[in-house]
């Protein structure tokens, strides 16, 4: 079942196209739960999942890898595509890059274990992601 949509707009020869995002329903998969979507983009359909440890994390790691699957396609970097001129961006999150997602403490070149500047320690999040 489609919980959500978003249209976007690509600028391409000849004119502008839709480009649908359709966000479908977790589903249990035990021990885990799927996140399907699909990205309808001029040159077809690209159909993807995820998997979180519950709903809400698999739908929002679904979110996630749909900002990253759209900030890196052709149409973002050539700047043709977007939600809502003039709004920035596509309204989806971006994952927190590896210095955020890894550990707060390391073990420095003296054995020592030291605190890095900036990064809270925390629960650990890992997701499988399928293309």
């Amino acid at each position: 079942m489609v919980i959500g949509t978003r249209t976007l707009t690509v600028d391409v020869e000849g004119g502008q196209l839709p480009v649908a995002i359709r966000i479908f329903a977790p589903e249990f998969d035990g021990p885990l739960w799927n996140c399907r979507y699909e990205i309808d983009w001029p040159e077809g359909l690209w159909k993807s999942h995820v998997q979180g440890n519950d709903a809400l994390h698999a739908l929002h790691l679904a979110m996630q890898k749909i900002g990253t699957d759209l900030y890196l396609s052709r149409y973002h970097h050539e700047r043709r595509m977007w939600w809502i001129k003039p709004w920035v961006g596509y309204g989806f999150p971006m994952p927190r890059g590896p210095a955020t997602c890894s550990s707060a403490t390391t073990r420095s070149s003296t054995g020592r274990d030291e605190k890095r500047p900036g990064i809270a320690p925390g629960p650990r999040s890992f997701a499988t992601a399928v293309s």
